[in-house]
């Protein structure tokens, strides 16, 4: 049985946490959930992030900071 390197899986991991972070932004930008919705799913991979030591830990954290001050949200890139 292969395993997968561990950068392998974290560049998959990375882009699924950004691929769900972009999610939660284009709802929050149409206006299909509340900020409150948007924190939490951006807790919840920050918190997915942090546990495996990802990159993308700090860019969802900004990102976090901005929706809690009202401030315009763009995409998560890697």
């Amino acid at each position: 049985m292969q395993s997968i390197s561990p950068m392998i899986s974290h560049v998959s991991i990375n882009a699924c946490l950004r691929d769900e972070a972009n999610r939660a932004i284009v709802a929050l930008n149409s206006g299909l959930i509340l900020p409150v919705v948007a924190e939490s799913i951006f807790e919840a991979l920050i918190g997915i992030a942090e546990q495996l030591q990802l990159p993308i830990r700090q860019r969802l954290h900004v990102r976090l900071v901005a929706i809690r001050n009202h401030i315009e949200v763009s995409g998560v890139l890697l």
